[in-house]
């Protein structure tokens, strides 16, 4: 017996870039949450870069994939699965962000250089956790189930009520 497998959804190129536009836009909403709340932490709380970083990309994974979910995707996969898809990105996003962004940051002695080297980290994992999210996002997490929240809403409202 075989199991149907479901078919990847077909997007002009208009599509296309409005679904990208849409999904750097919500991004980098996302990423000014992140900014505010890793600058917060780290002027308000002096911690040390890796835990500000870490609670700061937590906050904005959670945003992100609600907003992308809705707005960007349209889908109407299960929210616990996409969030698990992405769990599994950021399994090995987050510890070799850390580290390499702690490595940098801990290897500056400079008290003044420190400060500007810590938000040029944050600056440059921003835009390149962006673009990793979009292709992970894009063509895993959403990869069978882009517009299949209006697929469903439009199929509701065809139905004849009693």
């Amino acid at each position: 017996m075989e199991t149907e497998k479901a078919a990847v959804p077909q997007l002009t190129m208009k599509e296309n870039i409005i679904q990208t536009v849409k999904f750097f836009a919500i991004s980098a909403s996302a990423g000014v949450l992140q900014f505010g709340i890793y600058t917060l932490l780290t002027e308000a709380l002096k911690w040390k870069h890796w835990p500000c970083y870490c609670i700061a990309l937590m906050c904005s994974i959670v945003y992100n994939n609600l907003i992308n979910r809705k707005y960007t995707f349209k889908s109407s996969a299960n929210i616990w699965v996409t969030l698990a898809k992405i769990c599994a990105l950021y399994v090995v996003w987050v510890p070799l962000s850390t580290w390499v962004n702690a490595a940098i940051t801990e290897s500056i002695t400079d008290p003044e250089r420190y400060h500007t080297v810590r938000y040029i980290c944050e600056i440059a994992t921003l835009l390149i956790n962006g673009v990793v999210c979009w292709a992970w996002y894009r063509f895993v997490v959403y990869r069978n189930s882009i517009n299949s929240a209006v697929e469903t809403e439009t199929q509701t409202d065809t139905q004849p009520t009693e």
